[in-house]
């Protein structure tokens, strides 16, 4: 089966994975040992999701595989490596990601940043000056409230900059960070966008599908008050 390259910095290096995506750690690693031992297309699908921090979506569309056929084979892996471990997985394979190891830093900020947002122009296409839509995406991943404060007070239109068709709640959400994503849609981030890319979900289905029970709330508050101010 023929797999599809999506336009994402992690993405070629996730999709094969082998036993040396989870290396073995001196004394032994019961949770590192655990993800090795799963059939490879769990193994795979879970770096897709938890390394790479993919959509269900994304991944399907990578691996060229029904949503549910990946739904199913995450559901699978989970029983097999039972939630405690999968905890615990979870963040031993954020360390070991490649984009936090110094090593490819400088690598991955190439392939990353594109030349447009190291510029001071204005960018229409992205909504912003080049280098203030890069700042406010980094700030919404890492979660950085003063600076996506300060930038919005600065330049309303920000609050709906892109990157890669997505826009920084997309990116707030994708990291559980409550703080930014209640900000953001106080300012006026619009909750129901998604790129015309059919693999992209919308904020409070990526919420759902990576657990962030906090996030998932505050998107469904909003989206219920929303419906309530402009019934049909």
């Amino acid at each position: 089966m023929r797999r599809k390259r999506l336009n994402t910095v992690n993405l070629d290096s996730a999709g094969e994975v082998s036993d040396s995506t989870f290396p073995e750690q001196e004394g032994g690693d019961d949770i590192l040992v655990a993800v090795r031992s799963l059939p490879e297309a769990e193994r795979s699908v879970v770096a897709l999701f938890y390394v790479s921090a993919y959509t269900h979506k994304e991944i399907a569309e990578f691996l060229g595989l029904e949503v549910t056929t990946v739904q199913g084979r995450l559901r699978l892996a989970r029983e097999r490596l039972k939630e405690r471990m999968l905890t615990m997985a979870k963040q031993k394979l954020s360390e070991d990601a490649p984009s936090r190891d110094g090593r490819f830093g400088e690598r991955v900020k190439r392939l990353v940043r594109p030349d447009e947002l190291k510029s001071e122009q204005e960018m229409p296409w992205s909504g912003g000056k080049g280098t203030d839509v890069w700042t406010m995406i980094r700030a919404a991943l890492e979660g950085d409230l003063e600076t996506i404060r300060t930038l919005v007070d600065t330049d309303s239109r920000l609050v709906e900059c892109y990157y890669q068709y997505r826009r920084p709640l997309h990116f707030a959400v994708q990291e559980g960070h409550a703080d930014g994503v209640q900000f953001l849609l106080d300012r006026g981030a619009d909750a129901t966008y998604k790129s015309g890319n059919r693999w992209h979900e919308r904020p409070i289905v990526i919420a759902e599908e990576r657990g962030h029970e906090e996030v998932h709330q505050i998107l469904e508050v909003h989206l219920s008050e929303k419906r309530i101010r402009s019934p049909r």
